[in-house]
């Protein structure tokens, strides 16, 4: 089974949906007379034969894809917070604290008041500062 086969299978989507009344006779008679049938078309085409119930099928789907996107996104963002402040947390514990570590420390901190988001308008940029800032963090920390 092809990768959309199996796509629109995992989906119930209905794959084979025609549309009925939407043929367009060809050749140059047929182009004056269609006129009258196609404007006539939409008016008499009963509800049924529009794809209503597999367009909400598939958005519903989008929908609950869209959600289970974002929240693998967001744990895998989470986690690397995470796993940054433990290697924070443990250089912090260490007995012997290196002037470099300071500097480093200093310019994490920097790093991270730096950070201007806006979390109400819910804009793709933001989300791409907070991965760049954790990208940049990550090289500070990655040379501990």
């Amino acid at each position: 089974m092809s990768r959309t086969n199996q796509a629109v299978a995992r989906r119930g989507c209905h794959a084979d949906v025609t549309f009925c009344g939407l043929t367009i006779p060809s050749g140059p008679a047929a182009s004056r007379s269609s006129r009258s049938h196609v404007k006539n078309s939409p008016a008499t085409r009963a509800k049924d034969t529009l794809p209503i119930k597999p367009v909400l099928e598939e958005l519903a789907f989008l929908r609950r894809t869209f959600r289970e996107v974002l929240s693998h996104y967001s744990a895998s963002i989470e986690g690397e917070i995470a796993h940054i402040a433990n290697l924070v947390t443990n250089e912090g514990e260490e007995k012997k604290t290196v002037k470099e570590r300071a500097h480093e420390l200093r310019d994490i901190l920097m790093l991270l008041r730096s950070l201007d988001v806006k979390p109400d308008k819910g804009r793709r940029r933001d989300l791409k500062k907070i991965e760049t800032l954790l990208e940049d963090l990550r090289t500070i920390v990655e040379r501990w």
